[in-house]
């Protein structure tokens, strides 16, 4: 569903003073990745307009927008965003406590250089085949 600029910002925000007000919980080393998909990275791409859970456009597994790995998945990104089933960008979630390195960077870096219709990943950066 579009989203106009206000209502993101307002979203935005709110999850701004959600960490603020929360950071020493967030950054525990119990708070893990699965938690940061469902408490921030979901809410901040569905406030971005994304149908995160296919309820708004039910599309179906074949055009659905968001496709999300479940649990340990090594060599798969933890979000495949798609247009028209046609992938348009990974992300690569960590949980917040976890130091981001090279390692993160080629992870993100790898998704889009092997995948056939997806020309950028998000992860620590973007990469552009």
């Amino acid at each position: 569903m579009p989203t106009t600029q206000a209502k993101f910002s307002e979203q935005l925000e709110e999850l701004i003073r959600r960490f603020s007000a929360n950071k020493k919980d967030y950054l525990d080393e119990d708070y893990g990745e699965a938690n940061v998909r469902s408490h921030l990275i979901d809410p901040l791409f569905a406030a971005l307009g994304w149908d995160m859970d296919d309820q708004i456009r039910k599309l179906g597994p074949k055009l659905c927008e968001v496709v999300r790995e479940k649990g340990d998945t090594p060599g798969r990104p933890d979000y495949n965003f798609r247009l028209q089933g046609q992938t348009r960008f990974f992300v690569e979630a960590k949980a917040p406590h976890v130091n981001l390195d090279k390692k993160q960077i080629l992870q993100a870096i790898y998704y889009a250089r092997n995948a056939q219709d997806c020309p950028a990943s998000v992860g620590n950066g973007v990469s552009r085949r």
